[in-house]
């Protein structure tokens, strides 16, 4: 069926006043400059597109119709684990707490698949887990007197100044 053939310029005006897509409305512009036979370079002009857009747009949307000019799923590879693996590696993560070489050790042995070790961090990140580490330490760290400095410091900190540098934007006068 040709949508454009079938459509009327009122049909189009209204479709146009009806979407929300800003992308679809631009699209839907160049259609009803189409159906008001106006010259494909001047419609170029005035839309700053190029004209094969144009002519890829209408024939989308003569094929098409509406549903022709929103934007496809681009494709793309399908996760390397389903969405029930991943909730099970979940549920094992949550329960383990793991380290990244244990989680793939499971991801082997349970799901016979294997992520190479620079991949873990992105993927355990897509599964919205953060990775965790202590802070360093001075091999020199002496933690009797840390404990001291600590009681000291909490007798006084109401007597605690700290001095802090401001930078000023504004320039004496």
């Amino acid at each position: 069926m040709d949508y454009f053939k079938s459509s009327s310029l009122k049909q189009l005006e209204q479709m146009y006043k009806q979407e929300k897509d800003p992308k679809v409305k631009t699209k839907l512009l160049v259609v009803i400059h189409k159906k008001e036979k106006k010259k494909l370079k001047d419609t170029a002009e005035s839309l700053k597109i190029d004209v094969s857009t144009i002519t890829r747009t209408v024939s989308r949307f003569r094929k098409e119709g509406l549903k022709g000019l929103y934007r496809k799923h681009a494709g793309g590879n399908p996760g390397y684990l389903t969405d029930n693996q991943k909730q099970q590696l979940i549920k094992h993560i949550e329960e383990n707490s793991p380290t990244s070489r244990e989680i793939n050790q499971y991801i082997q042995t349970n799901f016979g698949k294997s992520f190479h070790p620079f991949a873990m961090p992105k993927f355990l990140r897509s599964l919205d887990f953060s990775r965790i580490t202590p802070r360093k330490q001075h091999y020199k760290t002496d933690k009797v007197k840390q404990e001291e400095w600590k009681q000291i410091f909490k007798k006084k900190s109401q007597n605690t100044w700290i001095w802090v540098i401001k930078s000023s934007s504004k320039t004496n006068q």
